[in-house]
């Protein structure tokens, strides 16, 4: 019986992957209208930024974590915030038609992007 939901589970976990990708590339772009020193060029970068941190917070942000946890304690967490700025200004770099102005740019669009996702999950 459990091979009978499998593919049920799957296709939920991918619509589900989905609408969270267009979620965070919708707030994006908001963000990129109010913070004055990210700017993005379009739904089409916004999807490609929100798609690339989400791979870069998959893939990067573990062992970042990890090797900065005794700085994040000091800091009480400040550090992983500056931490996850340093990767959406990262992202910003590796794609074309996005821009920041620094890090801590790419700390308030953290800040917003985690608000905005998580008032709509709130939902």
């Amino acid at each position: 019986m459990p091979m009978r939901h499998a593919p049920r589970v799957r296709i939920s976990l991918v619509i589900r992957a989905a609408i969270v990708l267009l979620i965070d590339a919708g707030a994006l772009l908001l963000l990129s209208e109010i913070i004055r020193g990210f700017t993005l060029d379009g739904p089409g970068s916004a999807l490609s930024m929100a798609a690339l941190v989400g791979v870069l917070n998959a893939l990067v942000w573990p062992t970042l974590a990890r090797l900065a946890l005794p700085l994040s304690v000091l800091t009480l967490g400040l550090a992983a915030l500056a931490l996850n700025g340093a990767l959406v200004a990262l992202a910003v770099q590796i794609l074309p038609r996005a821009h920041l102005d620094g890090v801590w740019d790419g700390v308030l669009v953290t800040v917003g992007l985690a608000a905005i996702t998580t008032v709509i999950s709130a939902l």
